[in-house]
């Protein structure tokens, strides 16, 4: 009986804590996101997330909004309404406006916005669009990448009847419309649903592929708590992963506890299409390329409605690592100074100098890293002394010069934060002793660089030593060398590098003081905010990255006394360069036909690549000259062939490729020379050929590629520009011509041909 009574209150305390666990656990914090749409598979990455507890391990309970009429995606999430959203392309326009956002990631690769139309209605292209009904939300933000391909393709809004969207694709299935704006991920489901065959046209076939559904947040948020940004991101994109390996689990989940709108089968359709097109395996979940989003800007230009007197948005996409975060007035004064003005010293190696009109050293790789952190554009301006670097600020013809933290500046220029400090070390003849401190030099003569920074503090201290200003420091270091001084007084980056440069013989570094050149930036007075932004941007430059700066551009270290050892290792290590050299020499000559094949073959096609095939035409270019021998040029270009990698996956993608080259290298002259170009275009080079013979070549290959059936993709036409060599052609001129050709041949309908005219 005392088992059975212990048994039940085990049972019973075992009952009690499993009712109270979920009630104990630590509150949880709410996050509001706002969602673009209704719920669907479109957002399958968040019910993953929550459904799989990713959210709850980091704090958070994750509140989701769909969209209604009411929504205002990005002013909500600026006015801390919420947290996160997800947003389009547009996003670009809203902070270049002003608005403080940034994009954390963007989970469709490829917009799903396309122009649907009814295969009996024979509109297969934008060009068959002409006169026909439109429903399409002329939104220019919302719809970017179908106005610019009606543009490019030569209509425009006017030459359409562009009706008012109803989102309801009944309406072209019962003809009250010839074309509707839809999304490749739903619409074309409801035809094939009901047996009606439909055309797609994509922009992304055209070559302008928006980035969707990215997600964001303020700047505020990540200012005030970047590890909730962090973390909620990274609990995001866990979540997409499970929910792209686990699709059929998400869409009962969907149709269990988020909506029952679309069906099973629909929202397989949807999960299809968004894994296969949308959010390609190929590439990481979440990822934002800013040279795409650059290329958005640019259309968005052309279109006409960028109001921003800037295009920089890097500082819109987020860097966990890098990212720093501007408040709303330290952007809208980088939108009203759109270009900041820099200058150096011509002539201080390894920190700066002006090479060949062209400015390096370490310096210029932090103001690299500070345009990368900060969005800044800054525009250098090469100075020829120093003392001009300085008249350029004191006149306001630069606003910012690299300087020391001590410099004879200070009441006439703001400063920002040190970034680099180094010792200033004295030099002197190689036979001279160790020296501690500058008292050991008082008696010596010692040559400086007049209005170096560093020398204000030094000369304060020690107003009695004799000082011999100096023009440059190499004129220093050739005093010590010459002994027209006995003492130079330098940084050790840049005295190492010029002792090395110049190949001083009989100097050396004898010691080290107290004092450091500590680098800054010197900003014009008027410009205080501008402080404050690069100090931000110097705050995230990390010791590793300061380490490898300095590993490029510094030759040599401080050694407080000599060691002759070294003699000896430079003798073992030139005895293993040597025999590193003859067995190099024994395999260059080995592999050296191997190496030629490589260097001028495509990877994947084993035919010409775009060096070698640049070769051949410069080649060609030389015989025409010399015996004006014809040549020509055929561009060919696979048509609609992203489809094939969306449809199939890139391997198939990639097996089109080979099977195409193939078909070029067996269907050319023996004389003609085929390559890829990149991509899919592909370039044949057609020695003693005019017009007619290189126009029989190009029909010839154009019906052999339209007959040929590709492996499991089937039927595939390629669209052919040809430029002919005149006198004046270059490489550049004719691939130029040849690819003006192409685009003609596209406008035409694709599968076609046509010369530049």
């Amino acid at each position: 009986m005392n088992g059975f009574t212990l048994f039940l209150k085990l049972l019973l305390l075992l009952f009690t804590s499993l009712l109270f666990s979920k009630n104990d656990s630590p509150d949880l914090r709410e996050i509001h996101v706002q969602l673009n749409w209704k719920h669907q598979f479109e957002h399958a990455g968040f019910y993953a997330a929550i459904n799989e507890g990713y959210y709850k391990r980091i704090g958070l309970k994750i509140i989701l909004h769909e969209k209604n009429s009411d929504s205002n995606i990005y002013g909500d999430v600026v006015a801390s309404k919420m947290d996160f959203a997800i947003g389009y392309s547009s996003i670009v326009l809203e902070y270049l406006e002003g608005k403080p956002l940034v994009a954390l990631a963007s989970f469709f690769q490829h917009s799903p916005l396309i122009f649907l139309s009814k295969t009996s209605s024979n509109i297969r292209n934008v060009s068959d669009m002409r006169e026909k009904n439109v429903m399409v939300n002329i939104d220019t933000r919302s719809a970017a990448s179908l106005l610019i391909m009606i543009k490019k393709e030569g209509l425009s809004l006017s030459s359409m009847n562009i009706q008012e969207h109803s989102y309801d694709v009944m309406d072209l299935i019962n003809d009250k419309t010839d074309v509707i704006a839809a999304y490749i991920s739903n619409q074309p489901y409801l035809l094939k649903e009901k047996n009606i065959a439909y055309n797609i046209i994509d922009p992304a076939n055209f070559g302008y592929d928006f980035y969707e559904n990215i997600l964001f947040t303020s700047q505020d948020l990540i200012k005030k708590d970047p590890k909730l940004v962090k973390d909620f991101l990274k609990a995001t994109l866990k979540g997409w992963k499970f929910a792209l390996e686990n699709e059929d689990e998400i869409i009962k989940l969907i149709l269990n506890k988020y909506s029952k709108e679309k069906s099973y089968e629909a929202l397989s359709y949807e999960a299809r299409i968004i894994k296969n097109s949308l959010m390609p395996a190929t590439i990481s979940i979440g990822n934002i390329d800013i040279k795409r989003m650059k290329r958005i800007v640019d259309i968005y230009d052309e279109i006409g409605i960028l109001n921003a007197n800037s295009k920089n948005i890097d500082a819109l996409i987020y860097n966990q690592n890098k990212h720093i975060v501007l408040s709303v007035a330290q952007i809208d004064w980088i939108k009203k100074h759109p270009k900041i003005y820099f200058t150096g010293d011509p002539n201080w190696l390894p920190y700066e100098a002006f090479v060949d009109n062209k400015y390096i050293g370490i310096v210029n790789e932090h103001l690299k890293l500070i345009q990368e952190y900060t969005g800044l554009d800054i525009i250098i301006k090469e100075s020829k002394t120093w003392n001009e670097a300085l008249s350029m600020l004191r006149n306001k013809s630069v606003d910012i010069l690299s300087e020391t933290n001590a410099s004879i500046l200070k009441k006439e220029m703001l400063f920002t934060q040190s970034y680099l400090s180094s010792p200033i070390i004295m030099v002197m003849n190689k036979k001279a002793s160790y020296k501690n401190s500058l008292k050991d030099i008082k008696e010596k003569k010692i040559a400086v660089v007049k209005d170096y920074g560093y020398m204000t503090e030094i000369k304060e201290e020690y107003p009695y030593l004799n000082y011999y200003e100096v023009n440059s420091l190499q004129e220093g270091l050739l005093a010590v060398e010459n002994e027209h001084a006995d003492v130079f007084l330098g940084a050790l980056p840049q005295s190492s590098y010029w002792i090395n440069k110049l190949g001083l013989q009989n100097t050396r570094i004898i010691g080290k003081t107290k004092f450091k050149a500590s680098l800054s930036f010197a900003v014009r007075k008027d410009y205080a905010i501008l402080v404050d932004i690069i100090n931000k941007a110097l705050l995230q430059i990390d010791e590793s990255k300061q380490q490898e700066i300095l590993e490029k551009w510094t030759k040599a270290t401080f050694k407080e006394n000599s060691d002759y050892s070294i003699f000896i290792y430079a003798l073992i290590i030139s005895f293993f360069v040597i025999v590193f050299l003859i067995i190099r020499q024994i395999l260059l000559k080995k592999y050296s036909k191997k190496l030629e094949y490589i260097s001028q073959t495509d990877s994947l096609t084993k035919i010409y690549n775009r060096v070698k095939l640049n070769s051949i035409i410069a080649e060609q270019l030389n015989i025409f000259k010399r015996h004006n021998h014809s040549f020509g040029i055929i561009l060919l270009d696979i048509d609609y062939f992203k489809r094939v990698n969306d449809s199939f996956g890139h391997d198939i993608g990639d097996s089109v490729l080979v099977e195409f080259s193939t078909l070029l290298k067996d269907n050319i002259r023996e004389v003609d020379s085929v390559g890829r170009w990149g991509g899919e275009e592909f370039i044949i080079v057609c020695p003693f050929s005019n017009k007619e013979s290189i126009l029989l070549c190009a029909q010839k290959l154009k019906k052999i590629i339209e007959e040929h059936d590709f492996f499991k993709v089937g039927k595939k036409t390629a669209s052919i520009g040809i430029s002919l060599c005149e006198k004046d052609s270059t490489i550049k001129s004719l691939i130029k011509c040849a690819d003006i050709a192409l685009y003609d041949a596209k406008a035409s309908g694709r599968n076609a041909i046509a010369f530049f005219k």
